[in-house]
């Protein structure tokens, strides 16, 4: 039920529920994307035991969820999140030289991992650049520590990504 205040925890937390599965995300798979403490707290939102627009998560869950802006006034109305900016507004737009971004550093553990196992065909993503950069911008709740946790990373994510070209 929808007050002055948005939406109470339960309802907040079944319209996560309802756009995650739209988007054809599990639980894990959000958690992974938007840096959530853990699958269990995810669950605790999205049944209602916390509100989720209250979490210091709910700008990260609102953009990879791509939720509408009422549906963010919906949850928490005095909620602002910047979900994207107009290309006309943007600083290139306007005239201004936008510096590249410094290149994502690739932990030795994920290269270690590509020459482990980006052998076989399937895994043959572990050595494209655009994976290894990708896989180490993301925000993870606990970042891989050795090539088998790269691994099953990428394994996690690879039916489901498909990371853009960066420049190096």
């Amino acid at each position: 039920m929808a007050t002055e205040d948005g939406l109470n925890a339960a309802d907040a937390g079944a319209l996560i529920r309802r756009r995650r599965k739209e988007r054809g995300l599990t639980q894990e798979q959000l958690v992974d994307r938007t840096g959530l403490s853990s699958q269990s707290y995810l669950s605790a939102l999205e049944k209602g035991r916390y509100h989720i627009g209250r979490s210091e998560h709910f700008a990260a869950v609102a953009r990879e969820l791509q939720l509408s802006e009422d549906d963010i006034r919906t949850i928490s109305p005095g909620s602002v999140i910047t979900l994207h900016l107009p290309a006309a507004h943007s600083a290139a737009s306007r005239g201004y030289r936008v510096p590249d971004a410094p290149p994502t550093p690739i932990p030795d553990e994920l290269l270690e991992a590509a020459a482990l196992f980006g052998s076989s065909p399937e895994l043959a993503g572990l050595r494209e650049h655009r994976w290894q950069a990708w896989m180490a911008s993301v925000p993870h709740r606990k970042r891989p520590a050795t090539p088998g946790e790269w691994l099953d990373f990428y394994m996690r994510v690879k039916d489901t990504i498909d990371p853009p070209e960066i420049a190096h």
